[in-house]
């Protein structure tokens, strides 16, 4: 489970906080070791981390193109990644990935940090994600963050899965057909009142895993048009990383006018 934060205004800081002056600029490429032999170290225990590696990292940049700001005494004292998109509203940044050496003034560090991803994105709030009983949790909510809903992670076996529920009548379940990606990512994101998904997400799927295909997504049809949709992933990196099989549900939605009417199960 995760706790969603929202971030205080520029005020509401200024009331709280003397503002600490430090060396805080953008990524360059020579920060990629330091960054993720910090990252590495320092969430090690965190809930399902997995390690970083330097093809992991170029990725992960090639592909989500986060803002990386890092901070400096001399050498790097830590960093934080911001991205646009899901979970974090349109006008919103959520941060993926925050670290901090372990010094006395790291509480510090972290909270400018996080004031200046946001000021560099220009957006209006930041979200974090905490997990349950994290200590960080009392701190921001010291430095003005609010719990704003929370995100859960359920898991269960693919073993005796009850049957799919019905769907109204002359609707049909089916993998999603080529020519079809528009009217797919338009679904969605109606579905989710929001932008949640872009072409480029799909072309993402195909890219990172050899084996998915457009079976893996499902989608219901009713009078020629699509009104639903789910789908289903391998969780690749965690597959490897903790040598099981595991697979990733999502995003799925319906039409606001079919919610009530259509249940599908990828």
């Amino acid at each position: 489970m995760k706790i969603v934060f929202s971030r205080p205004t520029d005020s509401e800081i200024a009331i709280r906080f003397k503002v600490i002056s430090m060396n805080i600029r953008a990524y360059k490429e020579t920060d990629q070791e330091p960054i993720i032999d910090l990252a590495n170290r320092r969430n090690k225990d965190t809930h399902e981390f997995i390690p970083l590696t330097p093809k992991s990292f170029k990725e992960w940049i090639a592909d989500s193109e986060p803002l990386i700001l890092v901070s400096e005494d001399k050498q790097l004292t830590g960093f934080a990644a911001a991205e646009k998109g899901w979970p974090a509203e349109p006008d919103e940044i959520q941060i993926t990935m925050i670290c901090v050496e372990a010094e006395s003034n790291a509480a510090s560090i972290e909270r400018e940090l996080l004031d200046s991803c946001r000021k560099h994105s220009e957006a209006k709030g930041v979200l974090t994600t905490l997990p349950i009983g994290d200590p960080k949790i009392k701190l921001q909510e010291e430095w003005g963050f609010q719990l704003d809903g929370g995100i859960l992670q359920l898991t269960r076996s693919l073993a005796e899965m009850p049957p799919q529920p019905p769907i109204m009548h002359g609707a049909k379940i089916r993998g999603l057909k080529k020519g079809e990606e528009e009217e797919f990512v338009r679904l969605l994101n109606t579905s989710y009142a929001r932008p949640r998904l872009t072409q480029k997400d799909l072309e993402g799927w195909q890219r990172s895993d050899p084996l998915f295909n457009y079976d893996c997504i499902q989608v219901v049809e009713f009078e020629g048009k699509l009104i639903g949709a789910g789908v289903a992933r391998r969780d690749i990196e965690y597959n490897e990383h903790y040598h099981t099989k595991r697979g990733y549900l999502g995003p799925s939605g319906t039409l606001p006018n079919s919610e009530d009417e259509v249940s599908i199960s990828p």
